[in-house]
């Protein structure tokens, strides 16, 4: 009688041994899918942080009007000025490539500038498409500028 009795205890453990395992599983399942969308998330996030740091920094060049005069007049001096003025504005460890083209945004290129290595490929990048009006010039074509402003963390 005794001899049953160890037996049927030592079920119970296994069953409650068992049951644990299977707790420690979910709980371990659960952590990691939390995990996953959490950092999708956050590089979703940055993305979208990226995108409104360099939109309020073209706003406000274009503001200031040194951005109608950068793309206006393509002169090598102004490059330099507007990359410093574009560092000043946006993180240090952010990244960016400007592009002005004239007819379209996939258009004749007018001119660029880069700031740090090129993107890495496994960080995302910002992509802001700005216009700006340069003034009447007897054409409409030369009126507009087309700016494609790519961004990311270094």
């Amino acid at each position: 009688m005794r001899m049953k009795f160890l037996i049927r205890g030592k079920k119970g453990q296994i069953h409650t041994l068992e049951a644990i395992v299977a707790v420690v599983i979910m709980i371990i399942f659960a952590f990691s899918v939390f995990q996953f969308y959490s950092v999708q998330a956050y590089e979703s996030q940055s993305v979208e942080d990226l995108k409104e740091r360099g939109r309020s920094a073209l706003t406000a060049l274009d503001a200031s009007g040194k951005l109608k005069d950068w793309v206006a007049f393509d002169d090598g001096d102004d490059d330099d000025n507007l990359k410093a003025a574009l560092q000043e504005m946006l993180p240090s460890d952010t990244g960016f490539n400007l592009a002005v083209f004239r007819d379209s945004l996939d258009g004749t290129l007018v001119d660029s500038v880069n700031y740090g290595e090129s993107p890495p490929p496994d960080k995302p990048i910002a992509t802001v498409n700005y216009v700006v009006c340069i003034g009447y010039t007897g054409d409409i074509d030369d009126d507009v500028r087309y700016i494609k402003f790519q961004l990311w963390y270094i």
